[in-house]
């Protein structure tokens, strides 16, 4: 798809001039646990091995303000999906 945005041009002509390329992206990372909390994170990037440490980091420190001993009875499952 052309998501470029051509302005004073007649319709049909290929004499505008491109202005921006857009590309909508939305990416949402979400956690659910047994209690039905949501844990969930959205970005407007492409979701990497970077921001996915990131939200993991970002979703242990609250969990660990939530209840310290979460570890003890809490398995995580990752939909095993790769990251570069």
């Amino acid at each position: 798809m052309d998501y470029t945005r051509r302005i004073w041009s007649i319709k049909g002509s290929s004499h505008g001039k491109a202005v921006k390329m857009v590309i909508p992206r939305i990416s949402l990372i979400m956690a659910i646990d047994n209690y039905g909390e949501v844990y969930s994170c959205m970005t407007q990037v492409n979701t990497d091995t970077k921001i996915m440490g990131l939200y993991i980091k970002e979703l242990i420190k609250h969990l660990d303000e939530e209840d310290r001993n979460w570890r003890k009875y809490t398995i995580i499952m990752h939909d095993g999906a790769k990251y570069a």
